[in-house]
Formats: structure tokens, C-alpha cells, sequence
């Protein structure tokens, strides 16, 4: 999998479009991004590839604080909703 998180960007843009960061995940597929202020951001994630053909995941977040976590299922980039823990 260290091939395909090489050919991953992930981009987070403002509320007014401004690219805040892009990054690459590491070798195990994790990316931090840290200090988001605003209280929504358009997370893309694209894959820059050529050994899948895949659509690539954009949409508006809420900034929660939680990591966000992304899976590929060999088409698509799919957002992975954090299961519900009993406390």
C-alpha cells in the first residue's frame, strides 16, 4: 500500500477557497494537519496515479478535531465515519 499513500495529495481549502495545506500521507497512510480555525473546510483527497483509475473524494467538513479517516476500496476514496464507542 506504501505505493498507493505515495500517490495520494491531500488539500484543505477555507471557507474562501484559500489553500491552508496539501500534504502527502506517510507510509502507513497517515497525514496530520494541524491549527484549522474555521469552523468548515473542502478536504480533497486525490490520487495522482496511473494504476487505478479512481474518483477522487472532495467535500465540505465540519472542523471537529477528530482525525478523519479515508479508505480506498479500489475505485473510489471513501470517507470512513468513526464508529460510535460506548462510554
Amino acid at each position: 500500500m506504501e505505493a498507493l499513500y505515495s500517490d495520494i495529495v491531500v488539500e484543505v481549502k477555507d471557507s474562501r477557497g484559500k489553500t491552508l495545506e496539501r500534504v502527502a500521507p506517510d507510509e502507513v497512510g497517515e497525514f496530520i494537519i494541524p491549527n484549522l480555525l474555521d469552523s468548515k473546510y473542502l478536504v480533497s483527497v486525490k490520487y495522482r496515479g496511473e494504476r487505478f483509475e479512481t474518483k477522487n473524494f472532495s467535500q465540505v467538513m465540519p472542523a471537529t478535531g477528530e482525525p478523519l479517516l479515508f479508505s480506498f476500496d479500489g475505485k473510489n476514496i471513501v470517507l470512513i465515519r468513526e464508529e460510535e464507542t460506548d462510554e
